[in-house]
């Protein structure tokens, strides 16, 4: 791609600096809207309410709120370990252009060019667009830093 590159200009251009704030909400994302966690979550709680309404046992409304709590606080604490291992990621600031069939994203470390037809999901959020190359990896774009265009582009090619 490298030949068709220094002929094509991008469409589109964006920026990011990964940050733990940025790739926590990542993980949440995840959770969120690939793997669904949070119904099954709930489909725990609703489980725990029906025993305690059957068996009269406070333990299991205790369990119906310390799950969660103790769920969210084990995630937070794994994304933040997980985060700071990742020297790739860590406080990086990278670079991405958009192109007709691919998109590049270029950091201090690493280069990666990504056709759209490999992009497994596009998940957006009220601040994020991430595109999932697959269910736990991906990338994310910061959308105040992405042009109404781009946004556009990006939906236009959602799976």
């Amino acid at each position: 791609m490298d030949k068709e590159n220094s002929v094509q200009h991008p469409l589109f251009k964006t920026s990011i600096k990964y940050t733990f704030e940025e790739y926590k909400g990542f993980t949440k994302a995840i959770y969120r809207y690939v793997y669904k966690v949070h119904i099954m979550l709930l489909v725990i709680i609703v489980a725990l309410l029906i025993l305690f309404a059957i068996t009269k046992n406070y333990m299991a409304i205790l369990a119906a709120v310390a799950f969660p709590l103790f769920f969210v606080y084990f995630m937070n604490k794994e994304t933040k370990k997980v985060y700071e291992s990742n020297r790739i990621l860590k406080d990086n600031f990278s670079v991405f252009d958009f192109y007709d069939k691919y998109f590049e994203q270029t950091n201090a470390v690493s280069h990666s060019v990504v056709k759209y037809s490999d992009i497994y999901k596009i998940v957006e959020t009220d601040r994020n667009i991430y595109i999932m190359v697959a269910k736990n990896e991906g990338y994310i774009l910061l959308k105040s830093n992405c042009s109404k265009e781009l946004i556009e582009f990006l939906n236009s090619i959602k799976k």
